[in-house]
C-alpha cells in the first residue's frame, strides 16, 4: 500500500541548510540507482524536531491489530538535549518503556524508574542502535516517485520493491516476532514474505523526514492460514518548532549514580573495560575483544590468578557464564558478545 500523503502545516517550515550528505540524482532514482540518505539526527540540519516510529502487525483472519512498539524522539540543539522514549510489548503482552537523555556530552538511560548515568560513548551507541534497523541505506531498485512536501518541506519521494524471498533473507518475519499478534501460547509456523514496499521521503540533500515499510506475509496459526501485514512508519514532524523536553530532577543535578568515573568495579576487569550502567548490586560493562572465546578464556584466567574460584562454568558459542568466590565475596558473572563487533559485554551480579 502507497502511505497517504501528510497534510502540510499552514505555516511553511523552515528549508534546512545543505549538508555534506551525498545528493541522489533524479535520474539515477528513476533508473534504479541507489541512494545516500541519513537521518536528521545525524545530519543535525534542523535546530530541533520531532520524530516518531511505529510499528505495527495486522491480520485480517484474527481481526486484530497491535502496536509491538512506538518510538518518540526530540532534539535541541539550542539546549543541546535529545532523548529518546521507546514503549514495546512484550511476549505476554504487557507493556513496558525506557527513555534515554543525552545532555551535551553527558547521558542517562531510565531503568525501574531509576536514573543511570553512563559514558558518552556507550549512550551514543545506544542512540545510534535504536535506528539503525529502520534506516534505508542503499539499494540498487529505487525509484522515483515524484515530489511531496512533508509538514511543509519539499522531499523527493523513492520506492524500492524489493524480491519478497531475497528480501527476506536480510529482513525475515519470524515466529517470535509475530507472538504480540497471535498470542504467546500459539504456535507459529510456514511464515513466508509475499510483498515488501519500502517508501522513503527526503530533502534533496538525503535528509530523510518519513519512511514506510510494509511487509506482507502468510503463516499458519496453530494449524491455520493467515494473512499478516507487518508496516514500520517513521516521521519527522515539529522541524524547527520549539521543543519541550522534561528533565528529571535527578537528571537537572548531574546524578553520578552509575557514572564510571565514581563507580568501583566490585571484581577485576578484562583490559579496557567501560561500565555501561549499574544498578545496585548489578554491573554492566563492555570491552575491546578480538576474539569472543579466546577472550572469555583470558578473564577466566585473570580472575584465578587474582585469588577467585570459579565454579557452575557453562561455555557456549555466543555466551559464557560462571559464579566466582572470595572469601565473603560471591558474584554471577555473564559474558556475551557486545552489540558492536569486537566488543564483549561483562553483567557482574553480586549474591546475597
Amino acid at each position: 500500500p502507497t502511505p497517504q500523503k501528510p497534510t502540510p502545516k499552514p505555516t511553511e517550515a523552515v528549508q534546512p541548510t545543505p549538508t555534506s550528505a551525498s545528493q541522489p540524482t533524479d535520474s539515477q532514482a528513476e533508473e534504479g540507482g541507489a541512494l545516500d540518505l541519513t537521518f536528521p539526527d545525524k545530519s543535525k540540519v534542523f535546530d530541533s524536531f520531532e520524530a516518531r516510529l511505529i510499528y505495527r502487525l495486522e491480520s485480517p483472519e484474527l481481526q486484530k491489530e497491535v502496536v509491538p512498539m512506538e518510538m518518540i524522539s526530540r532534539f535541541s540543539a539550542k539546549e543541546d538535549v535529545e532523548e529518546v522514549i521507546v514503549k514495546s510489548l512484550d511476549q505476554g503482552g504487557e507493556e513496558s518503556s525506557s527513555r534515554i537523555i543525552r545532555v551535551g556530552k553527558n547521558m542517562w538511560f531510565e531503568s525501574d524508574g531509576s536514573w543511570l548515568k553512563m559514558s558518552a560513548q556507550q549512550g551514543q551507541q545506544l542512540f545510534d542502535s535504536t535506528l539503525a534497523r529502520f534506516e534505508p541505506g542503499t539499494g540498487e531498485a529505487w525509484k522515483k516517485v515524484g515530489k511531496e512536501k512533508i509538514h511543509g518541506i519539499e522531499t523527493i519521494h523513492y520506492r524500492l520493491k524489493p524480491n519478497p524471498e531475497a528480501y527476506a533473507l536480510d529482513n525475515p518475519i519470524t515466529p517470535d516476532s509475530l507472538i504480540p499478534l497471535v498470542g504467546e501460547d500459539a504456535t507459529v509456523t510456514d511464515v513466508k514474505i509475499t510483498d515488501a514496499q519500502v517508501d522513503v521521503y527526503a530533502t534533496k540533500d538525503g535528509v530523510v523526514l518519513k519512511t514506510h515499510y510494509v511487509w506482507k506475509a502468510t503463516a499458519k496459526v496453530n494449524g491455520k492460514p493467515i494473512h499478516v501485514t507487518e508496516e514500520m512508519i517513521y516521521e519527522v514532524d515539529k522541524i524547527n518548532e520549539p521543543v519541550k523536553i522534561e528533565l528529571p530532577e535527578e537528571v537537572k543535578a548531574g546524578s553520578k549514580e552509575g557514572s564510571s568515573e565514581e563507580t568501583t568495579a566490585p571484581i577485576p576487569l578484562p583490559e579496557g573495560a567501560e561500565l555501561l550502567m549499574q544498578t545496585g548490586n548489578m554491573y554492566m560493562y563492555v570491552a575491546p575483544v578480538e576474539d569472543f572465546e579466546a577472550a572469555v578464556t583470558a578473564y577466566q584466567q585473570k580472575l584465578q590468578q587474582a585469588g577467585y574460584t570459579l565454579s557452575d562454568v557453562t561455555a557456549m558459542p555466543q555466551m559464557a557464564s560462571f559464579k566466582v568466590a572470595k572469601g565473603d565475596e560471591h558474584y554471577q558473572v555473564m559474558l556475551t558478545p557486545g552489540d558492536l563487533p569486537d566488543q564483549m559485554q561483562i553483567i557482574i551480579q553480586g549474591e546475597e
